[in-house]
């Protein structure tokens, strides 16, 4: 059966042949929702585990590794297991789960499988079981569009791959008031592996649906609700005119940026290609941002927001100057920043920042951000193989990806990744790399381990660089992606430590490995074997 090691949860015990079933489940059932009032909950967990198999066994079925809600953990018997279909066939029966099997047919695959063994929603999912990898996964579900998305890693060709699935299905439907959750795993006929390295779990408060449930003394409060409607959509028509003074024409920037020539482009970001442009009528330079997918929220939404954000004074913002929205189209306007982008001078191979103007920018922090505030109206195209995210994935903190809410720990993390890549003058993510080199800070914090840290400072450099200062930089751009957020700096702290006014921190020599539990332990729930 299940058991826990300092550093792991062991679903299915090694090196024990025969069918062997494992489970485990949190000590407390969830509240899903509630009968009386229908209100629901909203939940996102991301956990990473480990599957490792025999290379040779090519013929087993029943060893698939799920994540599940359900009534029971006693009617989980391990994903792809036959005895499921007569479970499921017992309406006293529900459950919810996702499955990753790597012995799907000819290709392996992650799917969604509600109250029956036949899966719903598949997605490919790339995985070598004859090595130890961690496979990342993130299930987030929203109570108000009902939409259930999984987001996963998975390996091929030595590159790291997101993939993603999405169903939309009503939860209170298909699982009872109180759900037990957890993993389960089969080992099939020889020796599995199925290891649960980390796991976060996180649900909110129950919503609960507008329409329904209204007791007579709450009429008067939704009289004055009508009322405010009505107020709300005078004051949008205002709203709109004021804005639309000041909107750019979309021909006027096209006009701007020469009908946004390749010539004039200044490059891509995960937002769309900058363009450079001149505005005649101001007689200065202005920098074109062209986003083709926007948001399904409106015009009405990101109006409000851009209005208010190009009010934002700050040295470290891009000064965001104007807008414009046809036919389907949004186009921002930027101030022009001459000197270009800090990444066009770390990773191309035409430009080279010296070690003192880098470690000035880091002490200053004298580069400016853009796009900032804009990233939740990005529509990225919603398809079952892959999945995107707002920004970029490589400086997204863990826990801003599972529950999609940002922090100054999450900040911090984000400036600590920029660190690295200063003093590497390499992209966070390069899955060109040699695997270990995949991930910049996983890769720097192995160097810090076994005190080789110079080992990867930007070659181009030529070693002309203060060694005192890279090390600094170096751990502390360590010290501010740790996977704990608790235990990342503050800035003043970053501040303090590179002006060498405070001592460097000594870290762990391994990048630890987050513990998202409280004090309550899960519960083991053995399974069977034959």
């Amino acid at each position: 059966g299940a058991y826990i090691s300092e550093d792991a949860i062991h679903v299915t015990p090694e090196n024990k042949s025969g069918t062997v079933i494992g489970r485990v489940t949190y000590i407390e059932r969830l509240h899903l929702w509630d009968k009386s009032s229908r209100g629901l909950a909203s939940f996102s967990t991301n956990f990473s585990f480990v599957k490792l198999s025999d290379p040779t066994n090519l013929v087993r079925q029943d060893d698939g590794f799920i994540f599940f809600l359900a009534q029971s953990s006693s009617m989980i018997h391990g994903a792809t297991d036959p005895q499921l279909d007569t479970a499921a066939d017992d309406s006293a029966d529900q459950f919810v789960w996702v499955e990753f099997d790597p012995y799907c047919n000819t290709w392996d695959r992650e799917a969604i499988n509600v109250n029956s063994q036949s899966s719903i929603k598949q997605a490919e999912w790339f995985n070598d079981v004859s090595s130890e990898r961690e496979c990342q996964v993130w299930i987030n579900y929203d109570s108000a569009s009902r939409n259930l998305s999984v987001s996963f890693t998975s390996f091929r060709d030595n590159r790291v791959e997101v993939g993603g699935v999405a169903h939309t299905v009503d939860l209170r439907d298909e699982l009872p008031e109180l759900v037990v959750f957890g993993f389960s795993a089969a080992t099939g006929e020889f020796s599995d592996k199925n290891t649960v390295k980390s796991w976060i779990f996180n649900s909110s408060d129950l919503q609960f649906d507008a329409n329904k449930g209204l007791s007579p003394h709450k009429l008067r409060l939704v009289v004055g609700l009508v009322v405010g409607k009505s107020i709300l959509v005078t004051l949008l028509v205002i709203l709109a005119y004021v804005l639309w003074k000041k909107k750019k024409k979309k021909k006027n920037n096209a006009r701007a940026t020469c009908d946004f020539a390749e010539k004039e482009k200044l490059g891509e970001g995960s937002f769309g290609g900058v363009y450079k442009g001149f505005l005649k009528d101001l007689r200065t330079y202005v920098a074109v941002k062209r986003v083709s997918k926007t948001s399904q929220q409106g015009i009405k939404e990101y109006a409000s927001e851009v209005r208010i954000i190009s009010r934002l004074r700050h040295r470290n913002l891009v000064q965001l100057t104007g807008w414009c929205h046809e036919k389907g189209e949004l186009l921002l306007v930027y101030e022009y920043m001459e000197n270009g982008s800090l990444d066009s001078h770390l990773f191309k191979a035409n430009s080279l920042l010296t070690w003192g103007t880098r470690y000035q920018i880091a002490i200053d922090f004298n580069a400016k951000l853009g796009d900032f505030g804009l990233a939740k109206f990005v529509d990225h195209e919603k398809g079952s193989q892959t999945t995107s995210f707002a920004g970029t994935l490589g400086y997204m903190a863990p826990e801003c990806v599972t529950t999609g809410k940002t922090s100054k720990q999450s900040d911090v993390f984000s400036f600590g990744v920029v660190a690295l890549e200063i003093v590497c003058g390499r992209k966070s993510i390069n899955r060109k790399a040699q695997e270990k080199q995949i991930w910049l800070p996983g890769w720097v914090w192995e160097l810090y381990g076994t005190h080789t840290l110079l080992e990867a400072v930007d070659p181009r450099l030529s070693l002309e660089f203060d060694e005192d200062e890279v090390k600094r930089l170096m751990i502390v751009g360590l010290w501010c992606v740790h996977p704990d957020s608790r235990l990342r700096p503050s800035m003043r702290q970053v501040i303090q430590v590179l002006n060498s006014k405070a001592s460097l921190p000594i870290l762990p020599s391994k990048m630890p490995v987050a513990s998202y539990f409280t004090t309550q332990r899960p519960s083991l729930c053995d399974g069977s074997s034959t």
